[in-house]
């Protein structure tokens, strides 16, 4: 198989997958596993391997019906948006400080859904919060409101 091809089917199957991630939070985590979601949030339990599951699951009949170097692709792209979902959600919760700008604003978006969880539900990526209408930077657009930030004394503690 071409290897552009096997480059842009794994680039369609992250993407999807960060897709995947933002559906699977707003609407599973938050209404059918609600409890224990909340207890996430208050920051007893970790769920970071929820999203992993959901993702590989769903590729497993996919793997019946598509040649192997499409497969190479889907393999490589939706678990290397696992790999990133649980390494990133997992240094959220431990305090780390990265010194990336990207991780640091990914880190208020999801700082952000755990004092307001009706917004910011992606973890990996804010592209799907944006396009749905549910980040909560959009709607402090639309009050006129500062968008809230993390203070140094949080990112300390």
């Amino acid at each position: 198989m071409n290897l552009l091809l096997e480059a842009l089917v794994a680039l369609g199957a992250f993407v999807t997958c960060t897709c995947i991630e933002y559906f699977y939070h707003r609407y599973v985590a938050h209404r059918f596993d609600r409890a224990y979601h909340l207890a996430h949030h208050r920051g007893q339990i970790d769920e970071s391997r929820y999203t992993a599951w959901l993702v590989v699951t769903s590729l497993i009949p996919i793997t019946m019906l598509v040649p192997a170097g499409v497969l190479r692709g889907l393999m490589i792209g939706s678990l290397g948006e696992v790999c990133l979902f649980m390494t990133i959600h997992y240094l959220f919760h431990s305090n780390v400080n990265v010194p990336i700008e990207l991780y640091a604003r990914l880190k208020q978006h999801h700082k952000t859904h755990h004092q307001s969880p009706q917004h910011n539900f992606g973890v990996t990526t804010r592209v799907w919060d944006r396009l749905f209408k549910t980040s909560s930077e959009a709607e402090c657009f639309a009050r006129h409101l500062p968008i809230p930030t993390i203070s140094s004394a949080e990112t300390e503690s």
